[in-house]
């Protein structure tokens, strides 16, 4: 008899997290308000770990290096932290976070379980979008926190999450067996993905499933395809306002909130370029140092630049060439997908301050990991 694999305590704590993040309570998806689920993790990843062995990789190396330059900047980041804030606080920790758990190495049963927390989180934040949106204006809509004292959820920190969870189900109707209930699911989280009027996310959602379809689709699977393809096209014009019709697929892509975009990269690069190439200005919220509106540059890679220089980008660069470079197995398609969206949304959203943006990397880091020591498992068939 085989015996299966356990799921770790460490890993149920984190699902945990995970699965319910729609209540996390930060309109930046951020720890402030999630404290009461995030701690223990934290703490629980940190007992743990004494369990086991500690193997450093090129993930706490470079994490290692950006911490040591914030440390460098630390006076600067305490003279503007505050209740205010507490983004800079928000971002060290879930950096603490990453650490922490990517040292762990996990089994097929608790990749497994991952994946479904994001789904299940994914499905939380739709339902509550669909119930109980309200707009937010210029084709946005979004939600409220369920507490504390924000009045709504930033929809382009909502829409980075929801990424993972549609991109994952619309593997699951496309390549696994015929599910109604997925199918059912991938249409409420596309749907609401869309609700939030996130361009970034609606066309990185898009180009992955592209990219699943030419990376894996046969010509039993086209029929099912254009089918689905079909319906999702009903959906959208059934259920989208037409105000997010036209910012998501009309004339939207040329409006004021693009230019000021590019406005904030140009801007951020050159104050850095000219201020502190090497090191950066720390862990600050740029209008603090940048004398702007903006609380960051509106790219998490430019803000990692802002913050830490052209030493912590280009270690933070080879960390993301490393996971390009090991996700190219021919088993890991979905997860190059969730790589292809992971780069395009954060390019173009702020979201190192975002549970979002470190949950993504360490699953890529947990993947790569077990790819390295079960080289001979289809991920792509077993997920």
């Amino acid at each position: 008899m085989v015996m299966k694999e356990k799921i770790s305590i460490p890993i149920y704590a984190l699902c945990f997290c995970i699965s319910f993040l729609f209540l996390c309570n930060s309109p930046t998806l951020g720890i402030r308000f999630y404290l009461p689920v995030f701690l223990p993790t934290l703490i629980i990843g940190v007992i743990y770990l004494f369990k086991y062995k500690i193997y450093f990789g090129l993930e706490h190396y470079v994490l290692s290096i950006l911490f040591i330059i914030y440390i460098i900047h630390l006076n600067t980041s305490l003279e503007f932290l505050g209740p205010q804030n507490t983004s800079i606080l928000s971002e060290t920790v879930l950096m603490l976070f990453f650490f922490i758990f990517s040292f762990y190495r996990i089994n097929i049963r608790e990749l497994k379980l991952i994946i479904n927390s994001f789904v299940f989180a994914g499905t939380g934040f739709s339902i509550y979008l669909i119930f109980f949106h309200f707009p937010l204006g210029l084709g946005h809509y979004t939600i409220r926190p369920m507490f504390g004292p924000y009045a709504f959820m930033d929809p382009n920190y909502l829409s980075a999450f929801m990424v993972m969870p549609t991109i994952i189900l619309a593997k699951k109707i496309l390549f696994d067996k015929i599910s109604f209930l997925y199918f059912f699911l991938f249409i409420i989280n596309l749907v609401s993905t869309m609700l939030t009027g996130s361009r970034a996310a609606t066309i990185a959602i898009f180009i992955s499933v592209l990219y699943l379809c030419l990376k894996k689709i046969k010509i039993k699977n086209i029929i099912i395809l254009l089918i689905f393809s079909s319906i999702v096209y009903v959906f959208i014009s059934l259920f989208l306002q037409e105000d997010l019709i036209q910012r998501l697929f009309v004339n939207s892509y040329f409006d004021t909130s693009n230019s000021k975009r590019v406005f904030l990269w140009k801007h951020s690069l050159n104050y850095t370029i000219e201020h502190n190439l090497f090191f950066g200005s720390g862990l600050v919220k740029i209008s603090d140092i940048f004398t702007m509106a903006s609380s960051h540059s509106h790219s998490s890679f430019i803000d990692i630049f802002a913050t830490s220089g052209l030493v912590g980008f280009f270690s933070f660069f080879i960390l993301l060439l490393y996971i390009f470079y090991h996700l190219s197995n021919k088993h890991l398609v979905l997860f190059q997908a969730l790589f292809i969206a992971f780069i395009f949304v954060y390019i173009i959203i702020a979201g190192t301050t975002s549970f979002a943006f470190w949950l993504m990397l360490l699953l890529f880091v947990f993947v790569i990991k077990f790819n390295i020591k079960n080289p001979n498992i289809d991920l792509w068939r077993n997920l």
